[in-house]
Parts: structure tokens; sequence; C-alpha cells
């Protein structure tokens, strides 16, 4: 997904693993949105991150059908697949100021899931010493 804030090329690729404790999420941070990157993160999700977790991805298997939200072209895009669910799209405001507003009511429920993984992705990348590659972005 492409993170909103003031870098429009930023992105984070993130994979969620429930598979026996503790759940974890890895990925990157990059400036591109390409398809692989090196993994900058690791998240061990804590017994209240894996509630927040199973909590939003109920919400978004509960997501009625929705009518496509009106998008700016500065808007960031999201994408995520859950094993044995459908895919869901859309777009997060460029400005990370903006989130939370938009982010509201049952159609957007993918959309929070999405930020949510993504804020812990940057943050734990953010969170590794440089010589890792990491750091502000």
């Amino acid at each position: 997904m492409g993170l909103p804030g003031n870098e429009p090329d930023l992105s984070v690729l993130a994979t969620v693993s429930l598979d026996g404790l503790p759940w974890t999420i890895v990925g990157c941070v990059q400036h591109t949105q390409a398809e692989v990157c090196a993994t900058s993160a690791r998240v061990e999700l804590s017994d209240e991150q894996r509630r927040q977790f199973v909590t939003l991805l109920g919400e978004v298997h509960a997501m009625p059908e929705c009518t496509p939200e009106p998008t700016l072209s500065a808007d960031r895009s999201y994408r995520l697949a859950p094993t044995g669910s459908p895919v869901y799209e859309g777009r997060l405001p460029a400005a990370a100021a903006h989130i939370a507003r938009s982010n509201v009511g049952a159609c957007r429920a993918d959309a929070r899931l999405a930020w949510w993984i993504a804020e812990l992705v940057r943050a734990a990348h953010l969170a590794l010493p440089p010589a890792h590659g990491a750091g502000p972005s």
C-alpha cells in the first residue's frame, strides 16, 4: 500500500502470519510499489494487537456491498488479500491527518485494517538501527 504522508512514492508491503504464536507481521518500507522488497520490519503481535487484528478483520468480513467512494489523484492505493477471502482494494487520503475521518463506517473496514498493518510495519521499520537501512523515510 502507498503510505499517506509527504513522500508520494513511499509504500509498505507486508504479510501477516497467524500460524502459531506469536502472530507476526513481516514487511518492508520502500520508495516504490514493487511486488517484492527486502524485509525491513518484523512485528510480533501482543495480546492486545491480536485482539485488534481479529476485530478489524471481522469488520472486513462483515462489510456490506459498498458504492466506490470518490478519490483524488494524490490518494494512496492499498490492496488486502486475506487467505480464503476476496481481495479488497481501495485508496487512502494522501494526507495522514485525514485518515481517521476518511476511515469511518462499515464500508471503510478494509481501509482501517490496511492502515493498521501499514502503521505497525512502518513503526518497526523506523525502529531499526541505521545499519539495516532503516531510519526516517
